[in-house]
């Protein structure tokens, strides 16, 4: 499953998946809040929630497959996604761009 794919979301070329597991540190934290707020600000917070959950899992056990424990990773890029959802519902709420 490719949630974040340029076809659903022609908006966010510069998030696939690819470039996201490159993107490390702030920009990464950036990148996966930025995606759910939009998604959730544009969409609605299920449909954030839902591809930001299913793509987390979908690496994790990919990686976890190939013998890589992201565990960590896995925790933070779900409270980031979080946190996006959070300022796509405040936008939402008072109408912000």
């Amino acid at each position: 499953m490719e949630a974040y794919s340029n076809k659903r979301f022609p908006e966010l070329p510069h998030l696939s998946k690819d470039n996201l597991r490159n993107v490390r540190g702030i920009r990464n934290a950036n990148a996966h809040a930025y995606t759910s707020a939009m998604i959730d600000r544009n969409h609605t917070t299920a449909l954030a929630s839902g591809l930001g959950t299913g793509r987390e899992w979908e690496t994790w056990l990919s990686d976890q497959w190939n013998g890589e424990n992201n565990t960590k990773d896995h925790l933070r890029d779900e409270w980031n996604n979080d946190v996006g959802r959070q300022i796509g519902r405040y936008a939402e709420a008072h109408d912000l761009g």
